[in-house]
């Protein structure tokens, strides 16, 4: 996790002690802060899957009723279509 941090800064150095802080071209970053920020940002992700898996369930539900609606609508069409031939 750390080396993807590090990559995604553009850090040539890193430094292992999390008490202090890494210097890198005049901008000071404190690794606590970052890890702070990996956490939250961390639990906005599984609160968006968990988003994205309701809706996806919610979806694969509506799917299964609009099936089972035109199933429905298909038989309801055979029978009028024979009755209108018994009527022929």
């Amino acid at each position: 996790m750390l080396e993807k941090i590090k990559k995604l800064l553009n850090l040539d150095y890193f430094n292992e002690n999390e008490d202090e802080p890494v210097q890198h071209s005049g901008s000071l970053i404190d690794i606590r802060t970052l890890q702070a920020q990996v956490r939250e940002l961390q639990e906005v992700i599984r609160k968006q899957n968990a988003i994205m898996r309701e809706l996806s369930e919610d979806n694969i539900r509506l799917g299964y009723e609009c099936k089972h609606y035109a199933d429905r609508v298909a038989v309801q069409q055979r029978l009028i279509d024979v009755y209108e031939n018994m009527n022929n």
